[in-house]
């Protein structure tokens, strides 16, 4: 895996930033490695540590793959936890040069096809910004 410059997180994190602006029910948002390494991320409060949710968000993805290999179920491509104060949305990045996660922190309230949605573009977003960047 190639490492990240800084104009390639710095483009991560603006792209992040814009993803809270326009979902008022999205916290925060971390890009992470697969092996637990934060990239970029992008809160609305500063409780959360970006380090640990990215190694976290790690181990949720290989648990997840795990999982859904010894069920014969195909690819993990997401995990959503539902908390009763909040949703945790971990989503695999595919893109075969540099393989990402983005976990996604949300309210209670929020419509989860709506932020469905929207991680969905952002993640279009990230893997055509890295795409350029890597050419």
């Amino acid at each position: 895996m190639t490492p990240m410059n800084k104009v390639e997180t710095a483009l991560l994190t603006r792209r992040l930033q814009d993803l809270l602006a326009e979902h008022e029910s999205i916290l925060a948002a971390v890009v992470a490695t697969h092996d637990g390494f934060e990239v970029a991320y992008a809160q609305r409060q500063g409780a959360l540590s970006p380090a640990r949710v990215a190694a976290m968000a790690s181990s949720l993805q290989a648990l997840g793959s795990s999982m859904a290999a010894e069920t014969s179920s195909g690819a993990c491509t997401d995990i959503i936890i539902n908390g009763t104060l909040g949703r945790l949305l971990v989503r695999d990045i595919a893109d075969a040069q540099l393989p990402l996660l983005l976990c996604v922190q949300t309210t209670t309230e929020t419509v989860l096809g709506s932020i469905l949605f929207a991680v969905r573009e952002c993640m279009a977003d990230v893997a055509d910004l890295l795409e350029r960047a890597h050419h």
